[in-house]
């Protein structure tokens, strides 16, 4: 079997419009990768007096946010947990949104990979409002 640059070699000898194309490839081959992110869950209904959405970060997208709007005449007290939706609280997570507003919570630094759960509670009153998450692999990518 032959190698790589043996391949490249024969070509760059035979073929000029092959020779671009392996130049054009390993041009790109050597550009940083580009980044993404992703929606967990897209304006998810809040309602009751408590709930927990579950997200996965991954190696891939170790990065988090959660946007949460809250519509409803109460307070609503945000958390996040990691493994369950009573699990290791998450630093700089506990939140409180004041009724008829709107804020994200965002990871300051990569999270590891695990299962996450975005906790809701509004005492006695009924919450009312919204809630999104994305993951992605930086954290400016979150704003994508």
């Amino acid at each position: 079997m032959k190698s790589w640059n043996d391949y490249k070699n024969f070509v760059k000898n035979e073929d000029s419009t092959a020779k671009q194309d392996i130049e054009e490839m390993e041009e790109l081959a050597s550009q940083p990768v580009p980044y993404a992110s992703t929606t967990r869950w897209t304006n998810v209904s809040l309602s009751g007096t408590e709930m927990s959405k579950k997200f996965e970060v991954t190696s891939s997208y170790p990065y988090a946010k959660v946007w949460i709007s809250n519509q409803g005449k109460g307070d609503i007290q945000f958390t996040i947990t990691r493994g369950s939706d009573t699990g290791t609280l998450v630093s700089g997570s506990d939140v409180t949104i004041k009724a008829g507003t709107s804020t994200s919570v965002y990871s300051t630094n990569s999270w590891p990979a695990d299962a996450y759960y975005a906790n809701f509670t509004c005492g006695s009153a009924n919450m009312k409002g919204l809630t999104s998450c994305r993951v992605a692999s930086t954290q400016h990518e979150l704003d994508i």
